[in-house]
């Protein structure tokens, strides 16, 4: 994989060098391929056109120069995945966000596999990583049922607000029940669109993370029970009919649709109970 990786750089490098200049301009291509040249190892060339891409701050660089050493290294695939993951920490803030990007570009190179830089990188964004860096990050590490993310994408949506319904999604996905007392703490706040999103986020995970919803079917916030019932009702199980009967009785005056579906929803399940004792007085004792 790695010479076939090495091949296909000198490829790039060969057709760098056939770019045509016009008399009097800058050529980026020139430029990108005369750092490569000087770096001369594979790893050391993506060194390079990563600080080129994405120039630290004591460093002023081409834009069109950058971009077409941002393109030069995605083609790296998996040879460039350490020098992009170092430049997360390393360029200005500014560039943060395209950096996580890169990152994922090159991983999408490689044929098979995740590379073992993909979690560390990803981590580090969403660690250290600016407000759009973290967003990228959180939604990825989720996609990729990374556990330990819960912790820094709370943090992260505290400390930004902006990034809040996308770590709500994210910790939806992640599927820990851990996450139930922030997306709570969502839950009971006053912004309808988060709300909305931390329900179904709670209903997703499901197990502990079900608390929350049915204890704000038991509040005084008429519009947060019928949310809370609303979530519950399509995954309430055997063990959630105590729930949905206390509601149906004590919130009868409640949206006459949400009623409606919690009672039926109470009434499917018993008849699931009932079908599965029926089957199990049914079947036939060992000896």
């Amino acid at each position: 994989m790695h010479r076939a990786r090495a091949a296909a750089v000198s490829v790039l490098l060969a057709s760098l060098a056939a770019v045509p200049v016009a008399a009097g301009e800058a050529d980026p291509a020139a430029v990108v391929r005369d750092a490569m040249a000087r770096a001369v190892a594979i790893p050391a060339q993506a060194e390079a056109l990563a600080k080129l891409a994405w120039p630290d701050s004591t460093a002023g660089v081409d834009p069109a120069v950058s971009a077409e050493a941002r393109k030069v290294l995605v083609d790296f695939g998996g040879l460039g995945l350490a020098a992009i993951r170092e430049s997360i920490r390393r360029a200005e803030p500014r560039y943060c966000a395209d950096v996580v990007r890169a990152f994922l570009e090159a991983r999408d190179r490689v044929e098979s596999g995740i590379p073992q830089e993909t979690i560390p990188a990803l981590d580090d964004a969403l660690w250290f990583g600016t407000p759009d860096a973290q967003r990228i990050a959180m939604r990825e590490l989720a996609r990729l049922g990374y556990g330990p993310a819960l912790l820094p994408t709370i943090d992260a949506a505290i400390a930004s607000p902006d990034l809040a319904l996308d770590a709500i999604r994210s910790l939806g996905a992640l599927g820990d029940d851990r996450a139930r007392f922030w997306l709570e703490s969502i839950l009971q706040g006053d912004d309808d669109a988060l709300r909305v999103e931390a329900a179904a986020a709670l209903a997703r995970i499901r197990g502990r993370a079900l608390i929350p919803l049915k204890n704000a079917m038991r509040g005084d916030r008429k519009e947060l029970r019928e949310l809370a019932a609303s979530a519950l009702v399509p995954v309430a199980g055997a063990e959630d009919l105590t729930a949905l009967y206390e509601y149906v009785a004590d919130h009868a005056d409640d949206d006459p649709a949400v009623v409606a579906a919690v009672r039926n929803r109470a009434a499917k399940i018993e008849e699931m109970l009932d079908a599965f004792a029926a089957a199990q007085s049914a079947s036939p004792r060992p000896d």
